[in-house]
């Protein structure tokens, strides 16, 4: 501060608000008005000014002005003393913002269509237009007449019946309006944010509760669609959901995100139902994708199909599966989509062994292991993990099924190469089946191994295999797999009969086979004729060694 120079002190908020409360008790004895009592000032001053002083709210007041209210009112002389020392200045008396808030609220008094409210809230945003960002006044009185009536719709809120509206609600209402009607516009704002997060609470419970009653009827009407037998309404059914809750990505995308679990749980469970649900979404979605879109729902279509076609006896859905695959690898661009033209021609190459297998022919046995090379040097360049240990999995199939069927050691050896290779990724929980899996894979590679050389130790290997499997798989979380290992080592009992006839190994391959075959019932026609086949193989070994 510079020197000659003292800056004199404001007065305190505290005796600026009980100022404001003797001026209005003394107003209100007299029966004056604010108006009246600015009319008492020489010269008069408007009532924003006089209610600013009431309520405390005056930064600053001189003692000259304090002299005002005294003579005008009668006020206890003491009064002075307190604003003597006070610094005077141009906000001491009334200002060009008060006045031109007098103004405004004559206009509005003089305009019937404007509800008028409360003197405490006009007061109040009369000066807040008055001294807002408005051009002139006549925008400053268009803004004025609005606010105005808001706050008339915010009081009538506040007296409407409680109609559907809780209590509480009503009772926020109406107080938010009594304390608008006072002025106090930011406590009001804050009991309406208090108010719109407990709402927004009771919302969102509500929301769960409709959401909780939405998905249950959704489960007892697919229950109710798998009564029927009528995958075609499940799936509709499922469309419909999804279009309800708008999932993000799209319905494109979410049509095949739920295709793929309800094609992944039908596996799993050996479920016709579920399968065949997954299909008609498959082929829903096919016809709703659009562009790029279109390699990826072949490809699903394709996979819906292939699981379908390796449980029929026939060839007619494997091949349309394969039909879906090659379609698909057109619809990709190899560079742009290298994942999921990878997996698409992976998906071939399974497809193909399954195909090769069926019809014994080792041409497409080769042409299936060539698919699974290619996705094999993708993904080493693409440094993908998984996608490397899938397509060593897929390779050793398609090289097990061809040396089976050329009685090759050799490629039943690659094969077992392939799977050990692909072993070590699937660690984790999530992947502990597709290692089960694998070793069952293993287990058949080593009963090859056996029959083709003849050595009987690859038995013993087989069922050590077979046994680690069971292990994982169980009949509640995984029965199709579960079943699938049961029936596997009745297979490898019947093969330790042939070269040794022991009755005794007809007994466990019966017992294991018939496990199986009840918990496959018909969702396998394969497995199931397999299963027929090899039970009349073994009574008629029976009949050989002279049995019943």
């Amino acid at each position: 501060m510079a020197p000659g120079f003292l800056k004199l002190p404001k007065v305190s908020p505290d005796d600026l608000k009980a100022f404001g409360l003797a001026v209005k008790r003394h107003r209100t004895l007299r029966g004056w008005t604010l108006d009246q009592l600015g009319a008492e000032f020489d010269p008069p001053v408007g009532k924003s000014f006089i209610s600013k002083v009431e309520k405390g709210k005056k930064e600053a007041l001189s003692a000259r002005t304090v002299g005002r209210f005294i003579n005008a009112l009668g006020l206890d002389a003491d009064w002075i003393d307190r604003f003597l020392d006070v610094e005077d200045s141009a906000d001491s008396d009334e200002t060009e913002t008060e006045q031109e808030a007098d103004r405004l609220m004559k206009a509005v008094a003089h305009d019937p269509s404007i509800p008028q409210g409360s003197e405490d809230l006009l007061i109040l945003l009369a000066n807040q237009h008055a001294q807002g960002s408005y051009t002139d006044r006549i925008t400053a009185f268009v803004g004025l007449r609005e606010a105005l009536r808001a706050a008339e719709r915010i009081r009538e809120r506040g007296e409407m019946p409680a109609g559907n509206a809780d209590s509480q609600f009503n009772a926020v209402m109406k107080e938010v309006a009594q304390l608008n009607a006072h002025g106090e516009v930011d406590a009001a704002d804050a009991l309406l944010e208090a108010e719109e997060k407990r709402m927004l609470q009771l919302h969102k419970a509500e929301r769960d509760r409709m959401e909780q009653q939405a998905q249950l009827l959704l489960e007892r009407r697919l229950d109710q669609d798998r009564l029927r037998d009528d995958p075609a309404a499940a799936a509709d059914r499922l469309i419909r959901d999804l279009h309800r809750r708008a999932p993000a990505g799209g319905i494109v995308k979410s049509t095949d995100d739920t295709l793929h679990e309800w094609c992944r749980n039908g596996e799993r469970q050996g479920d016709p139902f579920d399968l065949r649900v997954a299909l008609v979404l498959a082929n829903r979605n096919f016809k709703r994708a659009k562009g790029w879109q279109k390699g990826i729902a072949l490809n699903s279509l394709g996979i819906c199909r292939e699981s379908i076609g390796r449980r029929r006896a026939g060839l007619e859905m494997l091949q349309s599966a394969e039909q879906a695959y090659r379609a698909a690898l057109k619809f990709m661009d190899k560079k742009r989509d290298r994942g999921n033209w990878s997996a698409t021609l992976g998906n071939l190459g399974s497809v193909l062994a399954v195909i090769g297998r069926r019809r014994e022919d080792p041409v497409t046995h080769r042409e299936a292991i060539a698919c699974h090379l290619k996705v094999l040097d993708m993904s080493s360049k693409d440094n993908k993990v998984e996608d490397w240990a899938t397509a060593q999995r897929n390779l050793g199939s398609a090289l097990s099924g061809l040396g089976a069927l050329e009685q090759d050691a050799d490629g039943c050896w690659a094969a077992m190469e392939a799977y050990q290779a692909a072993l070590p990724v699937f660690t984790s929980k999530m992947t502990l089946e597709q290692r089960a899996r694998i070793t069952v894979s293993i287990a058949i590679c080593y009963r090859h191994l056996a029959r083709i050389l003849g050595d009987h130790v690859f038995f013993d290997q087989a069922e050590d295999a077979y046994g680690k499997a069971l292990q994982i798989l169980k009949p509640d979380t995984a029965p199709y797999d579960w079943a699938n290992t049961v029936g596997g080592l009745g297979e490898l009992a019947l093969d330790r009969f042939a070269v040794d006839p022991d009755p005794n190994l007809l007994d466990e391959a019966e017992a294991r086979l018939m496990e199986a075959k009840s918990i496959m019932s018909k969702s396998d026609e394969v497995l199931n004729d397999r299963i027929d086949d090899l039970l009349s193989k073994i009574a008629g070994a029976r009949c050989g060694l002279g049995g019943t």
